[in-house]
């Protein structure tokens, strides 16, 4: 884990400098050593943890040639060292640059990993960025007239320009939906993040473009049978695993449900000293605890068992903390409990935590199976298939049943029937996303439009199963959500690291038919399947998920969230320009009338979020990790 800082200033290039030391001294909890190269009209800098020496992110071959910062893990470095000529364990960061005086501008196809790359090329006068294919390493720019910069964290970005932005009403108006139409888009104007599987090109006029070198299209290979399904997944799994166990002291997260869990046996299986794995228990909430499952699964191998015992925070005080260092609103309170899992792994003496987030995208619950099935007219089958796929979610069975048939069935006449049947339920799901979106802000933003845009965006080829699938992989909040995530690691010191999203694993289970995903009575039939006899099957076939519900209902309910509220109620300040007061007003009393559901919870943690970032002062500084030594300066190459 590291942090990577540009400054390209055509106008005044002697201040290149200054803006980079700027953003590393806002990103201190991404390291204590930090370096810098100046060349020209470019400065680029680089902050790490361990050993001073080396700088792993800040690279240069060769006198007269480029310079490369990187945040970045590659996965089959010894394969990439070959095909260059590389010694065997050359740093990931030489290798990258090596593939860019090879491969040009294409360098970032040959790499696999996850990685968020800067190159300054001196004899074109280029800046050259690339961001890993799924976006797991975050990478936000600035363009304007007078500066290019680049940065790990948009806060960066921030205490590097001259003046704080605007904020950005069509991200205020997304963050209230809970739907992002723009990739590129973040909190605040002129603050971009470069979306996943794009380069990003400055050119000698400063003229600025970006352009995708990479799309995820599924594979077209057909096992012979379910069995290959699972056998395949399982070694492609084991494969993900056992890279992002290597390096640094590694641990795994182990909620107890099917994703993690799996993981953590993969992990233990491949290790011959217990495997560090780290799980939050709940005794507060006995409804949501998961010991039994956490407990069948660390019976089941060789771990190191660690046990987090949380309780509800106060949403404003968590929040709070939030806003103050991401200079941004989160989008959900489970970010609270990441962070105290972070903490734990680093006061345990481990460099990276391996996340089984993503594991419901990737594999895919299978529900396109039941549109499929109201497609075809299968009521039967759909009726069976409802009723396997309802307990994962908690939904009722008919009401699941009646929702497919009015979105798929082939006949307008059962559609509308079906959404007759549902009655108002039909039509507040239809306008649910939107209500807390205040009508003017709407008008404002054009955000119905610009959503239902988004949404619509065409996946080239395949069946609709396989498009729905890919688009989940490919929709805005994943490089957002990984952004969020990595933000929280490194304030702990740790990084992150996500099997699931491995190019192979996705490759092949965005390949795989509904049918597959939806099978033998389960959902996520491709992970249970591949997972017989390493993860005990008390969590293989479990049916349920954990409902963090009731900590986030307890979390609204403390008394300086609940004053909190009452006083926005009372006297709204800027949120009034985005909200619906109406709508705010019946959450809150839904809440405290005990009646609030999982729509009320995201609703009141968003406007939360939202009033005390827009109250909060522009300039908050960064705050160093506590116990840890001041960072250093960056120390200043000059290259001519």
């Amino acid at each position: 884990m590291s942090a990577i800082a540009v400054a390209l200033r055509a106008r005044n290039p002697g201040a290149g400098a200054g803006s980079v030391e700027a953003m590393l001294g806002a990103m201190a909890h991404r390291g204590a050593n930090a370096h810098a190269f100046e060349s020209g009209d470019a400065c680029l800098g680089a902050r790490w943890r361990g050993t001073p020496t080396g700088r792993p992110g800040a690279v240069r071959l060769r006198p007269d040639g480029p310079i490369l910062c990187a945040d970045m893990r590659l996965d089959d470095a010894a394969g990439l060292a070959r095909d260059l000529g590389r010694p065997p364990g050359s740093p990931d960061a030489v290798l990258a640059l090596a593939a860019y005086e090879r491969w040009g501008c294409a360098f970032a196809e040959h790499l696999e990993g996850d990685f968020a790359i800067v190159v300054w090329d001196p004899a074109r006068r280029e800046l050259i960025g690339a961001r890993d294919r799924f976006g797991v390493k975050p990478f936000f720019y600035h363009v304007d007239a007078d500066a290019v910069l680049v940065a790990s964290e948009g806060a960066a970005i921030l205490a590097g320009l001259d003046a704080e932005p605007e904020i950005d009403d069509v991200f205020v108006a997304q963050y209230l939906t809970g739907w992002s139409a723009d990739a590129a888009r973040t909190a605040h104007r002129g603050l971009s993040r470069l979306e996943p599987g794009h380069l990003l090109r400055v050119g000698p006029d400063g003229a600025a473009a970006t352009r995708r070198y990479w799309s995820l299209v599924p594979t077209q290979e057909e096992p012979a049978d379910a069995r290959d399904d699972g056998e395949r997944l399982r070694a492609l799994l084991e494969e993900a695993v056992a890279v992002r166990l290597r390096g640094t002291p590694t641990g795994v997260m182990l909620s107890g449900g099917l994703d993690s869990s799996a993981l953590a046996c993969i992990g233990a299986t491949l290790r011959p000293q217990p495997l560090p794995v780290f799980s939050m228990r709940f005794a507060d909430h006995p409804e949501l605890d998961e010991g039994a499952h956490i407990e069948a699964v660390l019976a089941a191998h060789r771990f190191e068992p660690h046990a987090l015992h949380l309780s509800a925070p106060d949403a404003v005080e968590a929040g709070r903390e939030i806003v103050s260092t991401r200079r941004a609103p989160a989008p959900a309170p489970g970010l609270v409990f990441t962070r105290a899992l972070y903490g734990a792994a680093a006061e345990a003496g481990l460099g990276a935590l391996v996340n089984g987030h993503g594991g419901d995208e990737v594999i895919s619950d299978g529900f396109a199976r039941l549109d499929e099935l109201a497609r075809a007219g299968r009521w039967r089958a759909l009726w069976r298939a409802c009723g396997e796929a309802a307990p994962l979610y908690g939904d009722p069975r008919t009401d699941l049943f009646l929702a497919r048939i009015a979105r798929s069935a082939p006949a307008p006449f059962v559609r509308a029937l079906a959404r007759r049947l549902r009655g108002g339920r039909a039509r507040h799901d239809a306008f649910a996303w939107r209500r807390l979106l205040s009508p003017e802000a709407a008008r404002r933003t054009n955000i119905v439009e610009r959503i239902r845009e988004g949404v619509a965006r065409p996946v080239a080829g395949h069946d609709e199963a396989t498009r729905l699938h890919v688009g989940s992989l490919t929709a805005p909040r994943i490089p957002e959500a990984f952004e969020v995530l990595d933000e929280a690691a490194a304030r702990a010191g740790i990084e992150p690291r996500y099997p699931f999203f491995d190019r192979r694993v996705i490759a092949f289970c965005t390949s795989r038919p509904a049918a597959a995903k939806l099978a033998g009575g389960r959902t996520r039939a491709l992970l249970r399947d591949a997972m017989r006899g390493i993860l005990p099957d008390s969590v293989r076939l479990r049916r349920t998920k954990a409902d963090f519900l009731p900590m986030a209902l307890a979390a609204l309910r403390r008394p300086q969230t609940r004053a909190f509220l009452a006083a926005l109620l009372e006297r709204p300040g800027d949120i009034a320009a985005h909200v619906a007061m109406d709508v705010l007003r019946e959450h809150v009393h839904a809440l405290e009338r005990g009646r609030a559901d999982s729509g009320t919870a995201f609703a009141l943690w968003r406007v939360i979020q939202l009033a005390l970032w827009l109250e909060t002062p522009a300039a908050v500084p960064a705050r160093p990790a506590s116990g840890r030594p001041a960072p250093a300066r960056p120390a200043m190459e000059t290259l001519r």
